[in-house]
C-alpha cells in the first residue's frame, strides 16, 4: 500500500476505535447518571409495553431514516442491543440499517442519477463499475469494513448500475459482525454486565483486526474505499 492507502487505513480504524470508545463511555457514564437513568428506563419500559413486532418495526422505522442521513451503523447497534439484547439487537439493527441502505441506494438510482455525481462516475471507471461486476462479493468485503461511507457507497452504488438484490444481501451478511459486537456491548450496559461489556471489546478488537486483514487483503475493496475517503474529505 502506498502512503496516501496507509494513512487512509489508520484514519478509518481510528474512527472506528472512537466511535466504539465514545460509545462505551457514554453508556456507562449515562447509565449511572440517575436522570439519564430514568429517562432510559422510561425508555426500555416503552419499548417493553409495546408488542414485540411493534416495538421492532418502531425501531426499524427510526433508525432506518438516521441509518440513510448518515448516522453511524455501530449507534444503531448499540441503542438496538441495549434496547432488545444481543441477538435480538443485532438482527433488528442490520435489519434498520439495511433499510437505510435502500432508501440511500434508491435516491441515487432515482435522483441522482439525472445529477452531475453520474458524470463524475463516468469520469472514474473504477468506481462505476467496482459494483457492477462480483456485486455480492465486493459489497461483502467492502461491508466488512467497520466504518467508511455507508451513505456514499449505498449513493454511488444506486448511481451506477449496481444489481440491487446481491448488493442488499451482501451488505445485510456483511453488517451482522459489526452489529453484533456494538449489540453486545449496549446489551452489557444495559444490565450492568461487565463480562458482556468486556466480551464486546474482545470481540471487537478481533473484528477489527479480521476487517483490516481482509481490507489490506483486497486490493480492489482497498482502492474504491481509499476513493471513497479522498471524495468526502
Amino acid at each position: 500500500m502506498d502512503r496516501q492507502g496507509n494513512s487512509i487505513s489508520l484514519r478509518w480504524w481510528a474512527k472506528s476505535t472512537f466511535i466504539f470508545v465514545l460509545l462505551m463511555l457514554a453508556g456507562t457514564w449515562l447509565s449511572q447518571f440517575a436522570p439519564i437513568q430514568e429517562l432510559i428506563d422510561h425508555w426500555q419500559a416503552a419499548y417493553a409495553s409495546m408488542p414485540p413486532l411493534e416495538a421492532a418495526l418502531y425501531f426499524i422505522g427510526l433508525f432506518a431514516l438516521l441509518s440513510a442521513l448518515a448516522i453511524p451503523r455501530q449507534v444503531a447497534a448499540f441503542s438496538a442491543g441495549f434496547a432488545f439484547g444481543v441477538i435480538k439487537g443485532a438482527l433488528i439493527s442490520a435489519v434498520a440499517v439495511l433499510c437505510g441502505a435502500i432508501i440511500s441506494f434508491y435516491v441515487g438510482r432515482t435522483i441522482l442519477v439525472h445529477t452531475p455525481l453520474r458524470r463524475w462516475l463516468r469520469e472514474k471507471p473504477g468506481i462505476d463499475k467496482f459494483l457492477t461486476t462480483d456485486t455480492f462479493y465486493k459489497t461483502l468485503c467492502l461491508r466488512f469494513f467497520p466504518l467508511g461511507n455507508n451513505m456514499l457507497t449505498n449513493l454511488l452504488a444506486g448511481t451506477a448500475n449496481t444489481p440491487p438484490a446481491p448488493f442488499f444481501a451482501a451488505s445485510f451478511i456483511g453488517y451482522l459482525p459489526q452489529m453484533l459486537v456494538f449489540a453486545l456491548a449496549g446489551s452489557g450496559i444495559a444490565v450492568g454486565s461487565s463480562e458482556k461489556i468486556i466480551l464486546g471489546v474482545v470481540l471487537f478488537a478481533i473484528s477489527t483486526g479480521l476487517s483490516f486483514y481482509l481490507y489490506k487483503r483486497n486490493k480492489t475493496a482497498r482502492q474504491l474505499k481509499q476513493q471513497l475517503d479522498i471524495t468526502s474529505h
